[in-house]
């Protein structure tokens, strides 16, 4: 399920697709505030927010993508890995419609 719509399923699919989103990031700053950690003996949660102030191919100023974001981390052989991680727009509080 990638950042930009759709999705793609196995390498040969989602290979390519990594390699495209790559080239719409190019220098620029990062930075991540955590929300919440949450950590077991071989289970790990971590909810924070993005920031991504970053350029074009172009080399201008991109508009800037500020994320929210959940991570979910599994211990396999003394190495945490990332198993899940799912992140979406941030946007204003506003009432229900």
């Amino acid at each position: 399920m990638g950042g930009f719509g759709g999705f793609e399923r196995g390498w040969a699919e989602v290979g390519p697709r990594l390699a495209w989103a790559a080239e719409h990031f190019h220098g620029g700053d990062y930075s991540q505030q955590d929300i919440s950690a949450t950590l077991g003996s071989d289970v790990a949660c971590l909810v924070c927010l993005e920031r991504w102030a970053r350029k074009g191919a172009d080399g201008r100023p991109a508009p800037v993508m500020e994320l929210r974001v959940t991570q979910t981390f599994r211990l396999e052989d003394g190495r945490w890995r990332l198993v899940h991680r799912h992140a979406d727009e941030l946007v204003q509080k506003r009432e229900p419609t």
